[in-house]
């Protein structure tokens, strides 16, 4: 069984025993334990996958919360079968077999940090805490970095970051439908002002402006007073080359000619990072307000006996109450429980701005009665529910010899016509 961890994921998991070549710079460099920030509303995601397990073998994935030296179980999940998916409240999993005799699958822990809680639904963290998790796969531990549940956040940057084009980086970012938090100890730098400008130069050296485009640049320095360290660098090289990235609710991307440039602490074996950004969405002039409005979902349903497509458009509506409401940046889909996600294909989960989505299900239902799922269409960032739309499909009563009898098999008199 082979367990990976992607580079993508907001916190570090390894095992104690596996060399790694950073730790050579132990035998001459002090070591500073380095606690990353987690605060009230964040949310915890990580994400694991497998290959190469035997279609037959049943393994267990445990993920424990680690506190004052006790464990806590927070899930536990059995991988058995050749086909296996499921949900269960942030976290989800699935499996599908590769070949004859193999399967690969993968594992997403999400959670905010306050709703960490144990079997009996005790919450497990205090503010200040110190914490790390232990995910066990396969029988063999995989431990985090070490986390502290932060009270102050002054001095930090809430990074959101997701990837729009399905997989990279060795992670299925399409069952993330929310993206990940990561929270950072950063602070913006000086701006750099910048002009990217066309001048023609006469025979006689005369100078003309054919065109000119100004911009600003800012360095985000990722540190804080003592730096990150080097374990930590590796798996930022991968977030900040997500293709969506928001910091504290504005997005920005790396400027053509950017990396993260590693400024090394004295005698610790971390170092600062400095990397150049720009807005994302850039302006010509100083904008206040907003004209945008929430979205509501209009369906579109075209029911078959085979499947159901439904068009879902995330239309502009006019708020209600007369008064102003909340600018609805980013939404996602979610099930809340009923499944939906599972049985219903998506082309796209997740999004910005007024856009369709396609919704299919392939299934047939052998019920015997209509089904109905509901699906949520909520705010990226605050959860908020922007609306929801209810999927209904027919139960197939068609054809010959489908389904189970005494269940949506109906058995009838043969008719015989003179």
């Amino acid at each position: 069984m082979i367990v990976s961890f992607p580079y993508t994921n907001p916190i570090v998991f390894s095992r104690p025993e596996i060399y790694h070549n950073y730790r050579d710079a132990y035998a001459h460099e002090q070591r500073d334990c380095f606690l990353q920030p987690f605060a009230k509303g964040d949310c915890i995601t990580f994400q694991t996958r497998w290959s190469k397990v035997y279609r037959t073998a049943a393994h267990t994935l445990k993920v424990e919360v680690v506190r004052k030296g006790e464990r806590y179980t927070v899930a536990e999940h059995s991988i058995t079968g050749e086909c296996s998916w499921g949900t269960y409240g942030g976290c989800h999993y699935g499996q599908n077999a590769t070949d004859n005799r193999y399967a690969s699958g993968y594992y997403v822990f999400s959670c905010k940090v306050e709703n960490v809680k144990d079997a009996s639904s005790n919450a497990i963290l205090a503010q200040e805490d110190i914490f790390h998790f232990i995910v066990t796969v396969g029988g063999k531990e995989y431990e985090s970095n070490s986390l502290r549940y932060a009270g102050d956040i002054s001095d930090t940057k809430l990074l959101h970051y997701s990837h729009t084009a399905g997989n990279l980086f060795d992670t299925i970012f399409s069952v993330v439908p929310k993206g990940y938090y990561v929270r950072l100890p950063a602070c913006f730098l000086h701006p750099v002002p910048g002009v990217d400008r066309e001048v023609f130069e006469s025979s006689r050296r005369d100078l003309e402006l054919v065109s000119a485009t100004p911009f600003e640049n800012i360095q985000l320095e990722i540190g804080g007073r003592r730096g990150v360290p080097d374990w930590w660098v590796k798996n930022l090289n991968h977030i900040f080359h997500c293709d969506r990235k928001s910091i504290d609710g504005v997005e920005y991307e790396l400027t053509a000619n950017a990396s993260l440039e590693p400024l090394r602490v004295d005698g610790y074996n971390s170092s600062w990072l400095r990397v150049e950004m720009a807005r994302k969405k850039s302006r010509f002039s100083h904008v206040e307000g907003s004209a945008d409005k929430p979205f509501a979902p209009i369906i579109d349903v075209v029911e078959r006996q085979e499947r159901i497509d439904v068009e879902l458009e995330l239309a502009e509506t006019e708020p209600t109450g007369g008064g102003n409401s909340q600018t609805i940046r980013e939404w996602y889909l979610d099930d809340e429980g009923s499944g939906a996600l599972e049985k219903f294909t998506f082309s796209r989960i997740s999004g910005t701005g007024s856009q369709k989505v396609e919704v299919v299900s392939s299934y047939k239902n052998l019920t015997g009665a209509a089904e109905q799922y509901v699906v949520y269409v909520k705010d990226i960032l605050t959860d908020e529910i922007i609306g929801t739309m209810t999927l209904t499909v027919q139960p197939w009563n068609e054809g010959i010899s489908f389904g189970v009898v005494g269940d949506t098999l109906f058995v009838k008199e043969r008719l015989i016509i003179n």
